[in-house]
């Protein structure tokens, strides 16, 4: 485990178990639902999913002409989920007392090289991620995104401008259907948005107030579980490496960010 902490702030990186935020402290909270590498790696913390996010369709990916079967790091039916990382252990390149910079290899889960790195920036009331993925001696379709699960003591207060239609399979078909102006209340969700009509909040009952940015296209809202909420940053829809595939030239890096800021500090929270 490596500490970031500021007079203010502190984050856990958990670098043997997919270099994932394994506990965010802001504003006097915990923000995320913590766990350890002897839970299930995809339902705690906030952790990289490189190089897809979401599911793959069938576990079927295109490359070179040649269809090629994948596996995740877990999987929902016949459909691989969240990328080869993160339940990986990962290298700290860099560490010092409020930046670590993690680095890994895709694994033998992708049937490409390529390798990825997570730096992880921690401020006295913000947390900043960046993933970079190169590819090795062959480009393939990428996608990158973070996964972070907060408790449902915070309330998500969300807007987009259109969702991705889903199938049976609760994967996107390509078509967009516009979504109203107003607060999204429907519940629960497992659903891909774009167009966020402001940045994504979380209100807790104290009047503290965390916002969710990043460069990301695609925004995934996922509170089916009910004890959590989960609003996944994504370069790309699920199943995006066959449904909307970004090229990653051979030796080429493909570059993302997310940040979760305290916007606000309840009244009843005089400090740490």
């Amino acid at each position: 485990m490596i500490i970031l902490s500021t007079a203010t702030s502190r984050c856990t990186v958990d670098d043997e178990h997919g270099a994932r935020l394994a506990s965010l402290q802001l504003g006097g909270h915990e923000v995320l639902v913590t766990g350890t590498g002897a839970h299930d790696p995809l339902r705690w913390g906030c952790y990289p999913m490189v190089p897809w996010a979401g599911r793959i369709r069938d576990a079927r990916v295109h490359l070179d002409d040649t269809d090629h079967f994948v596996t995740g790091v877990g999987s929902s039916g016949p459909h691989p989920l969240h990328g080869s990382v993160a339940d990986r252990r990962w290298t700290a390149t860099t560490a010092g007392t409020t930046r670590v910079r993690c680095q890994t290899d895709l694994g033998d889960r992708w049937p490409v090289a390529g390798s990825v790195l997570h730096e992880i920036t921690l401020e006295p009331d913000a947390v900043t991620c960046t993933l970079g993925l190169t590819a090795g001696d062959r480009g393939f379709p990428a996608q990158v995104g973070w996964h972070p699960w907060f408790p449902s003591t915070w309330t998500r207060h969300l807007g987009f401008r259109a969702r991705y239609r889903r199938d049976a399979a609760i994967l996107p078909t390509g078509h967009l259907d516009p979504v109203a102006d107003a607060p999204l209340d429907a519940s629960p969700l497992d659903d891909c948005f774009v167009g966020p009509r402001w940045a994504p909040r979380l209100l807790h009952a104290d009047g503290t107030e965390l916002a969710i940015t990043s460069d990301c296209t695609c925004w995934v809202v996922y509170d089916e579980p009910g004890h959590a909420v989960c609003i996944e940053p994504q370069s790309g829809p699920p199943d995006g490496v066959n449904l909307e595939p970004a090229p990653l030239p051979a030796g080429a890096t493909m570059l993302r960010w997310m940040r979760i800021a305290l916007v606000r500090r309840g009244p009843s929270v005089t400090g740490e």
